[in-house]
């Protein structure tokens, strides 16, 4: 038994042991991209695809940072069962997850930010995305400085996004 603890015990100070880790999230996005850029018109993400990788690890190296790290740390998890008591006990609520983050924190209080925000994270990170999408769609010019801001932005968001939903 104590050789069980003690190995539980170097596991959780391992730094591997602790969620995906960068290399898991860079494989996943960095996979995600090559798959997205069989689809036509979309060589833009094969050659982004590295880059698209060191993004997804901005939510753990650059947002866990010891100023932004209390509401980092509840965006990157959810507990469910937390989460399906509650539900269960507010049933004249329907679709509690279609409330926004505002909304669903007002009507249920007893779900404690440390529970988890990630559902939430990611619909705002998507929304935000979509309006960079959008507006990529609309720009006229194939190149230029004005397009490269465009694809930066959206690259800033896309990143991250697949960290969470990874």
């Amino acid at each position: 038994m104590k050789q069980l603890t003690l190995m539980l015990v170097l596991m959780s100070l391992c730094p591997a042991s602790h969620g995906w880790g960068k290399r898991g999230h860079q494989i996943i996005a960095e996979n995600a991209a090559i798959i997205v850029s069989s689809e036509p018109d979309s060589a833009f993400m094969r050659a982004i695809s590295f880059d698209f990788a060191y993004y997804a690890n901005v939510p753990d190296i650059i947002w866990k940072r010891p100023v932004t790290y209390d509401q980092e740390k509840s965006e990157h998890s959810m507990d469910l069962e937390i989460f399906d008591r509650a539900f269960a006990k507010r049933p004249e609520i329907k679709n509690p997850l279609e409330l926004s983050r505002k909304e669903f924190d007002a009507k249920f209080p007893e779900i404690r930010a440390m529970d988890g925000r990630a559902f939430w994270r990611i619909r705002e990170l998507y929304e935000k995305l979509e309006k960079y999408t959008a507006a990529l769609k609309d720009f006229k010019e194939d190149k230029g400085k004005g397009r490269q801001d465009l694809q930066e932005k959206w690259l800033n968001i896309a990143g991250p996004l697949a960290h969470y939903v990874a």
